[in-house]
């Protein structure tokens, strides 16, 4: 196979698409320091597979994208496609059929690749197998960088031999013989377990063994369990068949029963409802006699205090009769002293007919004195009078009062102990219901 044409985008210096032809008759490039010559180089490297990137000359794999420039922006993926020539045929047999052969790797800045053999989808190992025993790999002597003459030099052996071994072509049948060895070493491994495998179910047939007698000797156990249980369900079968005939009656006579008492049960609801109902009724008259005490109690409360007023009126009405009558003895004293002045000034007067007209005048004064002491008399006797017929009326009105405080407070008691009857006759009720109940 010959490298035919390189075609890359997005990869390094490389920021649009180029494609750089290889003719027969091309035998390198040159160009100034910094132009993009070991671009060219780690581009093809990259497109065959390369997976370092201290190879690719850089830190990380995700330095060979395009980082953008003064002038253009950055790409977020670099493509490179290597063109191979296989006119003369001596590409892999699975690829032997094809004139070119084009080999095309993706990166993105996500970190994920995609491998295509002419534009058809595949896996890394794909590529490697293709160029492996060629002299094109991407480590094969086909590509040599700068420095790489040295480094081979001052190789170890065993890194001169792959690379002599990859000029021989033996490469690839020693890549096909590892992987046979490993497949070996797989599938030894494999069969070490199996052996273990082995051994164990050897080591655990005997108790399988065992426990199959086992199984089959409780199994034929079962048998006999299951025949002894049919037996066993036959005899308690007829049992329970004459218990159930027993039990028949028995439910009948207590499904009578029950008819009857459901039927003592309704008619003792009825009671109770009657004596719910009459309950209530009681329960009515109770309330309508303890609003009444109520109203009485209120009424002998206001006949009480009304009665205390009388009684304090009826105390000051003595009071001031005692008083009057205090005033009324003083005053027949005053009018007995009077009385006995008119009497001796009626005899002095006729023993002094012959005053003077002054003693005249003063006679007249005290006559005229002595008619208004009279006049008083009267007026303050017809007070007392009066006092003594008020203080008789007040005297019937508060025996009045208290006949009928009394009268009130045996009525009071009559509904107390009314009220009491009923109470008892209501918890009488209350004990029936819930007997009843």
């Amino acid at each position: 196979m010959r490298l035919k044409a390189l075609e890359v985008s997005g990869f390094k210096s490389f920021a649009g698409k180029t494609v750089l032809n290889f003719t027969s008759d091309i035998t390198g490039i040159v160009g100034p320091n910094g132009c993009g010559k070991s671009n060219v180089v780690d581009a093809l490297r990259w497109a065959m597979g390369e997976q370092s990137a201290r190879y690719l000359r850089g830190q990380t794999m995700e330095d060979v994208i395009f980082s953008g420039s003064e002038q253009l922006a950055p790409i977020g993926m670099a493509e490179g496609t290597a063109l191979l020539d296989n006119s003369d045929g001596t590409a892999p047999a699975d690829y032997g059929a094809f004139a070119e052969i084009a080999v095309t790797r993706r990166l993105f800045r996500s970190g994920e690749s995609e491998y295509c053999i002419n534009r058809v989808p595949c896996r890394l190992r794909d590529v490697v197998e293709l160029f492996m025993g060629t002299g094109v790999g991407n480590k094969s002597y086909s590509i040599i960088g700068q420095g790489r003459v040295e480094e081979l030099v001052n190789s170890k052996p065993e890194d001169r031999r792959r690379i002599i071994e990859e000029a021989a072509g033996t490469s690839r049948f020693k890549s096909r013989r590892q992987a046979a060895e490993r497949k070996m070493e797989r599938t030894r491994q494999n069969l070490l377990r199996v052996n273990d495998i082995v051994r164990e179910v050897e080591r655990q047939l005997h108790k399988i063994e065992l426990q199959a007698r086992k199984a089959e000797r409780y199994r034929n156990l079962q048998e006999q369990l299951k025949g002894k249980e049919l037996r066993w369900a036959a005899m308690r079968r007829q049992g329970l068949e004459q218990e159930i005939a027993e039990r028949d009656g028995e439910v009948n006579a207590v499904e009578d029963r029950i008819t009857s008492l459901t039927a003592t049960v309704r008619a003792r609801e009825a009671e109770c409802e009657r004596s719910r109902v009459a309950l209530l009724e009681l329960d009515g008259e109770i309330g309508s006699a303890q609003e009444r005490l109520y109203q009485h109690r209120l009424q002998v409360e206001g006949e009480e205090q009304r009665i205390g007023f009388l009684e304090r009126e009826e105390q000051e009405l003595e009071g001031s009769v005692a008083r009057t009558r205090a005033e009324a003895v003083n005053t027949g004293a005053r009018l007995e002293t009077v009385a006995s002045e008119i009497a001796d000034l009626g005899k002095a007067s006729e023993d002094f007919a012959q005053l003077s007209l002054f003693e005249e005048e003063c006679v007249t004064r005290i006559e005229v004195d002595v008619a208004g002491l009279r006049t008083r008399i009267e007026t303050l006797q017809a007070t007392v009078e009066r006092e003594r017929e008020l203080l008789v009326d007040r005297v019937g009105a508060h025996s009045q009062l208290t006949n009928t405080r009394r009268a009130d407070e045996q009525r009071l008691e009559r509904l107390r102990a009314e009220s009491g009857v009923k109470e008892r006759e209501r918890r009488e009720t209350d004990e029936m219901l819930s007997a009843m109940e």
